[in-house]
């Protein structure tokens, strides 16, 4: 059988799609999109041979790869594929706050929110940061650009306003986004009585 019969050219530009990352959409990527589904068994092989699994959700319209579960003899252990980035304290509290607004979302509704709330939310932690106020605003300001660069986030229609990829509903489900909420909740300076506020902002 002809190689391009099993894999043809739009199944390789897909592939490629999903190894560069960081997700493949059904709104930004409909050729690729169309080819995941069609050629999906293929692709999930081909990963397989590099060490990844395919993440597909028809629902929300999104794919990406992520590495396979470690296996329990380390002689065993993978290379590493893909690239990582640590994230910094302030990167975990924006990332908490977006998984939140999807948990208390009604399945399938586009979640929409304006960034001066996401900063209104970090305000609980702002006795961590030895910064005056410039400062700590300018820690957030570099968190929401990496949400941006990894497509976390996208630009809604009104200027300010976000549109909150359901990636990351995938990323995090809601036993781990608890507990790591229930971490940072400690981590809060004791004189500070506030607490994050999670406002659901219409789409």
């Amino acid at each position: 059988m002809n190689p391009e019969e099993i894999f043809p050219f739009e199944a390789k530009r897909a592939l490629v799609q999903l190894l560069r990352g960081p997700v493949v959409t059904h709104d930004a990527h409909r050729q690729q999109w169309s080819a995941i589904l069609a050629h999906r068994t293929e692709i999930e092989r081909r990963l397989a041979d590099v060490f990844l699994d395919l993440v597909l959700d028809e629902d929300d319209g999104i794919a990406f790869t992520r590495p396979q579960p470690a296996p329990e003899d380390p002689k065993l252990t993978p290379p590493q594929v893909l690239r990582t980035e640590t994230l910094t304290f302030m990167d975990t509290l924006v990332v908490l706050a977006l998984r939140y607004q999807l948990l208390v979302a009604t399945p399938g509704q586009r979640v929409i929110v304006e960034y001066d709330d996401v900063v209104a939310n970090m305000d609980p932690y702002r006795g961590r940061y030895a910064t005056d106020d410039a400062g700590f605003r300018k820690r957030i300001d570099a968190s929401w650009e990496k949400m941006k660069r990894y497509s976390l986030v996208s630009a809604a229609d009104t200027p300010g306003r976000f549109e909150v990829s359901p990636v990351l509903r995938q990323l995090f489900d809601a036993d781990e986004v608890a507990l790591v909420e229930a971490e940072y909740q400690r981590l809060v300076p004791a004189d500070n009585d506030q607490h994050p506020q999670h406002e659901t902002v219409d789409g």
